[in-house]
C-alpha cells in the first residue's frame, strides 16, 4: 500500500481542510514529518489509519474523539485517502458521527457516521470512481481484504506509532504466527495439516470401527476366534446330515401308513354310497302316487286347452257388449250437460244486451278525459318548475347559512391563533439564553467524562504500577540470592581444584602441577564439588535475572512517568470545575439533557412563531373572502324566493279550471286507463255471450245424434255376445265337462302345462337314475365290514408330527448354518479390511502426528513453514541490524521451547557478539530495541515482497524513537533507511529531533497555531 493523497478536515489539531499530496515528494523514498511536540505530527498517521480502519494509529481514540476543537460546527470532520495497491488505485472516505447545524432554523442535529470505498483506476470518471463498499463496517472489511491486515496488524508492520514500535519485536509466538500467516498467505499449509489430521482421524475411525465390528461378530457367533467359529460350523454340518437320514426313514413309514389308510377309507366310502343310494330310491318310490295325480291333471288340462279359442271368443264378445253399454250411458250424460249449458248461454246473452246504456256512458267519459290531457300536462310542467325553484331556494339558503358558519369558524380560529401566538412568544424569547446554557453544559459534560476516564486510567495504572513494583522487588531479591549462590559456588570450585587434580594422579606418573612421580600426600575432600557446567548455568541464570531486573526497573520508571502524566492531566481537567458544586458525570449529563430539551422547546416555539405568522395572514385573507361570499349568497337566496312565489300563483289559477282529482297527470292517466278497460270489458263480454250461445246450440244437436248412435251399437253388441255364449256351452258339453266351472277348474296356461309335464318327466328320470345307482353300489360294496379308521389315522398323524418336528429342527439348523456362513464371510471381510486400514494408519497416522507437532521439536507443519519464512525475515533483518549495531547484534529464532506447554518455532532471541550468548529480545535497551524493531520491520518488508505472492509492503511509517539513539547509531539507522530507495519503498519518519531535519530535505512541516495546526510539503 502506497499513499497518494490525504485530505482531512476538522480532524485533530487541523481545523481547516488540509491536503497532502504525496506525489509532490518527487519520488523521494524517505521523508520526514517534522514539527514541535503537540503540533499534530501523529495526527497525520491517525488520519491515514482512521480513513482505512476507522481507528487512530494508537488504537486509543475513535473518530468522534478526533473532532477538532478549533473547527466551527459548519465545518464537518472528514478524512479522505487516495492510495495505490499494485496497479490499482482506491479512495476511502470516512465521516464520524458528529453534530452539525440544522438545515432549517437554528440549533444542531446529530449526523450519522458514514464511509465509502471507491476504485479510481478503470472508472469512466476517475474523480468519482467505482463504488466498492459503503457503511462503516463494510468499508473496514473491504480494506482488510485488500490490504490483508486488520488494524492492529497494520500498526505492527506498516505504521509503527508511539509506544507500539516494539510490538512486533516483542509479540508472543501466537500473535507473531497470525501476522506471518496474513503476510505470506500460508493458509494452504494449515489446510494441509488439517487435511492430514482429518485423513488420519478417518482411518483411525475405520480401524476402531472394524475392530468393534470383529468383536461384535464374534460375540454374536458366541465364539472366541475365527478358528473356533469354523470348528462350530463343521460340527453343525455333521448334525444336519444325521438329521436328514432320520427324516428319510420317517417319510417311508408315512407313505406306507397313507396307503393303508386310503384303502380303508375307500371301503368305508363304498358302504356309505350303498346306504345313500338305497335311501334315495326309497324316497322316489314313495312319491309315485302324487305323480299319478299330476298325470291325471295334465290330461284334463290338455282337453281344456282344445276349448280355449271358443272360450276366448265368448269373453271378447262379452267385453264388447260391456263397452257399448258404457258409451251409451256417457252419451246420455253428455246430452244432459249440453242442454244445461245452452240454457246458461241464452241467459248470459240476454243479460249483456241489457247493459248497452252503460257502455255508451263510458264512451262519453273516455272522450272527455282525453280532452283534459294537454291542460293537465301543462299544469304538471308548471309544478315541476315550481319544485326546481323551491330546491334552488333551499340550496341558496344552505349556502348562505354555510357561509355564515364558515365566517364564525374563521373568527374563532383567529381568536385561537392569537392565544397560541401569545403562548409561544415567551418560549421563543428564551432561545439564545438556552443555547448558551446548552453549550456550557456540553463543555462541562465533556470535561467530566474526560476527568472520569483519566481517573479510571489513573486507578488502573496504579494497580499495574503496584504489580510492577512487586515484580521488580521479587526479581531483585531473586537476583541477590542467585548472585550469592554463584559466589559461593565459585569459592567452593576454586578451593576444590587441588582435590580435583589429585583425584586424577596415577602412581608412577608425573604430577601435572609439580612434575613429581611420587605422590605421598594427595589432597582430599569429602564434599561434592560443583562442575564447570553447573557454574556456567548459574552464571547464565544470573545474567538472565539481571536482564529481567533491568527490564522491570525500566518498565517501573515508564509507568511512573505515565502516572505523573495522568495526574497532571487529571488535575488540569479538575481545575475546570473549581468553585462549582461537585456533580457526577451522570448528573451533569442529566442537566445537559434538560437544557437540550428546553432548547428544543424554544427552537420549536421559534419555528411555530414563523408558521403562526403565515397562518394569521391566511386567516385574515379568508375573513375577507368569506364576507364577500356571504353577501353574494344572500342576494341569490332572495332572488330564488321571488321566482318561487311567482310560479306558485300561476299554478293556482290553472288548478281552478281542472277537477281536483284530475289535477295530476298520473291520476288523469289512471282514470283514462280504468274507463277504457271497463268499456272494453263490457264489449268483450257481449261478444263472448253471443259466441257462447251459438256454441251451446251446436253442441246440443251433436249430443242428440251421438246418443242415438250409441244405443244402436249397444243392441248389436248384445246380440253378438249371446251367440258366442251359446256356441261355447255347446262345445263344453261335447268335451265331457259338466259345466263352465269344471272347464275353468281344469284349464291351465300353456306354460303351466309344460311345467307340469316336465315335473312328471323329471321324476321318471330321477327314479331310473336311483335304480341304476343302487345296482352299481350293490356290486361295488365289499362283502366284509370295513376296518376302523381311528387307529390308522392316529398312526399317520403321529408320523406326520414326527416329520414336522424333524423338519422344524432341520430349518433351525439350516438357518443357524446360513447365519454362521454369513458371520464367517463378514468376519473374513472385516479382518481383511482391518489389516488394510491398520497398515494405512501406521503410515498416515504417524505423518499426521508429526505434522501436528507431536515430535521431539514440538513444532507443527504449519509452524515449520512459518519458521522457515521467519528465518528468511531474520536473516534480512540481521543484515541491517548488524550494520546499525556496529556488528554486535543478530536476530535469531529460538530452536528450543522455553515452556513445554506452548508451541515452539516462532520465538525470537538476540545474539550478542560481544558476549557470545543468546538472550531474549526484551532484554535490549530502549535504543537497541528501536534499532532491532526497525531492522525487523524492514526485513519483513523485503521478504514479503520477495515471495511475490503475499502482501506488498510498499510503505512504512515510524513515529518517534530516534531520540533514544546516540549520534553514531542515528547515522547508521539513517543510512539504512536511505538504502531503501533501491527497493522503491516509501519511508515516513515522524520526529522532532533537529538532526533529522538537517539530514532529510524532503519534509512535511507541521506548524501549530491559535486556530489550529497547518501542514505543508517542503522539498
Amino acid at each position: 500500500m502506497r499513499p497518494l493523497r490525504l485530505r482531512l478536515s476538522a480532524f485533530g489539531p487541523y481545523a481547516e481542510e488540509q491536503i497532502l499530496d504525496f506525489a509532490s515528494l518527487h519520488g523521494r523514498p524517505l521523508f520526514l514529518i517534522h514539527g514541535p511536540t503537540g503540533a499534530g505530527k501523529t495526527a497525520l498517521l491517525d488520519a491515514i489509519c482512521f480513513a482505512l480502519y476507522g481507528e487512530t494509529s494508537g488504537g486509543e481514540r475513535d473518530g468522534r474523539g478526533m473532532r477538532s476543537d478549533h473547527a466551527g460546527l459548519e465545518t464537518p470532520t472528514e478524512v479522505s485517502l487516495d492510495f495505490a495497491l499494485g496497479s490499482e488505485r482506491y479512495r476511502v472516505t470516512r465521516r464520524p458521527e458528529q453534530d452539525r447545524p440544522r438545515s432549517r432554523g437554528t440549533g444542531v442535529t446529530r449526523s450519522r457516521a458514514a464511509a465509502e470505498l471507491r476504485r479510481l483506476s478503470g472508472a469512466a470518471s476517475e474523480s468519482e470512481g467505482i463504488a466498492v463498499a459503503s457503511q462503516w463496517r463494510g468499508v473496514t472489511e473491504a480494506v482488510e481484504n485488500l490490504l490483508g491486515f486488520r488494524s492492529d496488524q497494520f500498526r505492527q508492520v506498516v505504521m509503527l506509532p508511539q509506544g507500539q514500535f516494539r510490538r512486533f519485536l516483542l509479540a508472543d509466538s501466537r500473535e507473531r504466527q497470525h501476522i506471518l500467516e496474513v503476510l505470506f498467505r500460508t493458509e494452504r499449509y494449515r489446510r494441509i495439516e488439517e487435511a492430514l489430521k482429518a485423513a488420519a482421524g478417518t482411518v483411525e475411525d475405520s480401524v476402531r470401527r472394524l475392530s468393534d465390528k470383529i468383536t461384535v461378530l464374534l460375540q454374536q457367533a458366541e465364539a472366541d476366534s475365527a478358528e473356533s467359529l469354523l470348528e462350530k460350523r463343521r460340527g453343525l454340518s455333521k448334525e444336519i446330515n444325521d438329521l436328514d437320514g432320520r427324516i428319510r426313514g420317517l417319510r417311508e413309514d408315512e407313505s406306507k401308513a397313507r396307503q393303508v389308510l386310503e384303502q380303508a377309507r375307500q371301503a368305508h366310502r363304498a358302504f356309505q354310497e350303498l346306504h345313500e343310494a338305497e335311501a334315495a330310491l326309497s324316497k322316489l318310490t314313495s312319491e309315485q302316487p302324487a305323480i299319478n295325480e299330476l298325470e291325471n291333471q295334465l290330461t284334463r288340462a290338455r282337453k281344456a286347452a282344445l276349448l280355449r279359442p271358443v272360450f276366448e271368443n265368448k269373453e271378447s264378445r262379452r267385453r264388447e257388449w260391456e263397452d257399448a253399454q258404457k258409451r251409451a250411458a256417457a252419451a246420455l250424460k253428455a246430452l244432459e250437460t249440453a242442454e244445461s249449458q245452452w240454457v246458461q248461454a241464452e241467459e248470459s246473452w240476454k243479460r249483456e244486451r241489457s247493459r248497452e246504456e252503460e257502455r255508451q256512458k263510458l264512451r262519453e267519459t273516455f272522450s272527455r278525459l282525453q280532452g283534459m290531457a294537454d291542460e293537465v300536462a301543462q299544469l304538471e310542467d308548471a309544478r315541476n318548475t315550481l319544485e326546481r325553484y323551491r330546491r334552488h331556494a333551499a340550496e341558496c339558503q344552505k349556502m348562505w347559512e354555510a357561509a355564515q358558519k364558515d365566517l364564525e369558524d374563521n373568527r374563532e380560529a383567529i381568536r385561537r391563533h392569537a392565544s397560541e401566538v401569545e403562548k409561544h412568544q415567551k418560549a421563543a424569547a428564551l432561545f439564545e439564553l438556552r443555547q448558551v446554557n446548552v453549550k456550557r453544559f456540553e463543555e462541562r459534560h465533556l470535561q467530566s467524562r474526560r476527568l472520569e476516564s483519566l481517573q479510571k486510567d489513573h486507578d488502573a495504572l496504579l494497580k499495574v504500577l503496584e504489580r510492577a513494583e512487586n515484580e521488580r522487588s521479587d526479581l531483585e531479591r531473586r537476583f541477590s540470592k542467585a548472585r550469592e549462590a554463584l559466589e559461593m559456588m565459585e569459592r567452593r570450585w576454586i578451593q576444590g581444584q587441588a582435590a580435583f587434580l589429585a583425584a586424577g594422579l596415577v602412581p608412577g606418573k608425573p604430577c601435572p602441577v609439580c612434575g613429581s612421580a611420587e605422590h605421598p600426600a594427595p589432597a582430599r575432600t569429602d564434599e561434592t564439588l560443583p562442575s564447570q557446567a553447573a557454574l556456567d548455568r548459574a552464571r547464565k541464570d544470573l545474567k538472565r535475572l539481571e536482564a529481567q531486573c533491568e527490564t522491570a526497573r525500566t518498565e517501573t520508571e515508564r509507568l511512573r512517568e505515565r502516572m505523573g502524566e495522568l495526574r497532571a492531566a487529571r488535575d488540569a481537567v479538575a481545575a475546570f470545575f473549581e468553585g462549582e458544586s461537585e456533580r457526577s458525570p451522570a448528573q451533569i449529563e442529566a442537566l445537559l439533557e434538560d437544557a437540550r430539551r428546553e432548547l428544543q422547546q424554544s427552537q420549536r416555539a421559534r419555528e411555530s412563531m414563523a408558521r403562526l405568522s403565515q397562518a394569521a395572514e391566511k386567516l385574515e385573507r379568508k375573513e375577507r373572502e368569506l364576507t364577500e361570499t356571504l353577501s353574494t349568497r344572500h342576494e341569490a337566496f332572495l332572488d330564488a324566493v321571488g321566482r318561487f312565489k311567482e310560479q306558485e300563483g300561476m299554478i293556482r289559477e290553472r288548478e281552478l279550471r281542472i277537477p281536483e282529482h284530475h289535477r295530476r297527470l298520473d291520476a288523469l292517466k289512471d282514470s283514462l286507463r280504468n274507463t277504457e278497460r271497463q268499456l272494453r270489458s263490457l264489449e268483450a263480454a257481449l261478444e263472448a255471450a253471443q259466441k257462447a250461445k251459438e256454441d251451446a246450440s251446436g253442441a246440443l244437436s251433436a249430443r242428440k245424434e251421438g246418443l242415438a248412435a250409441a244405443r244402436e251399437e249397444e243392441k248389436a253388441a248384445s246380440e253378438r255376445f249371446e251367440a258366442a255364449r251359446k256356441a261355447f256351452l255347446s262345445r263344453v258339453e261335447q268335451s265331457g265337462f259338466p259345466d263352465e266351472e269344471a272347464f275353468l277348474s281344469a284349464h291351465l296356461e300353456e306354460k303351466a302345462i309344460e311345467q307340469l309335464f316336465e315335473r312328471i318327466q323329471d321324476h321318471s328320470r330321477r327314479l331310473e337314475a336311483a335304480q341304476d345307482r343302487a345296482n352299481r353300489a350293490r356290486k361295488a360294496a365289499p362283502k366284509e365290514a370295513p376296518p376302523d379308521l381311528v387307529p390308522l389315522e392316529r398312526n399317520l398323524e403321529g408320523l406326520v408330527a414326527r416329520i414336522d418336528e424333524a423338519m422344524g429342527l432341520r430349518g433351525m439348523l439350516n438357518a443357524r448354518a446360513q447365519q454362521m456362513d454369513h458371520q464367517i464371510h463378514e468376519l473374513h471381510g472385516a479382518q481383511k479390511e482391518y489389516q488394510s486400514a491398520e497398515a494405512r494408519y501406521r503410515v498416515i497416522g504417524r505423518i499426521s502426528e508429526v505434522a501436528a507437532g507431536r515430535n521431539p521439536h514440538g513444532i507443527t507443519f504449519h509452524r515449520f513453514v512459518l519458521a522457515a519464512l521467519l528465518d528468511d525475515v531474520l536473516t534480512a533483518a540481521s543484515q541491517r541490524l548488524r550494520v546499525m549495531s556496529r556488528g554486535r547484534f543478530d536476530l535469531v529464532r529460538a530452536r528450543q521451547r522455553a515452556d513445554q506447554r506452548t508451541a515452539a518455532g516462532l520465538d525470537l532471541l538476540i545474539f550478542d557478539a560481544y558476549t557470545g550468548t543468546h538472550r531474549p529480545v526484551n532484554t535490549l535497551s530502549g535504543g537497541e530495541s528501536f534499532l532491532a524493531s526497525l531492522a525487523l520491520a524492514l526485513g519483513l518488508a523485503d521478504v514479503v515482497q520477495a515471495y511475490a505472492g503475499g502482501v506488498r509492503l510498499e510503505t512504512i511509517f515510524v513515529d518517534e524513537g530516534f531520540g533514544s539513539l546516540d549520534p553514531e547509531s542515528l547515522d547508521l539507522a539513517f543510512q539504512t533507511l536511505l538504502d531503501l530507495h533501491l527497493g522503491g519503498r516509501m519511508v515516513g519518519l515522524i520526529s522532532h529531533v533537529p538532526e533529522l531535519r538537517e539530514r532529510i530535505d524532503v519534509r512535511i512541516e507541521v506548524q501549530p497555531g491559535i486556530k489550529g495546526s497547518h501542514a505543508k510539503v517542503v522539498v
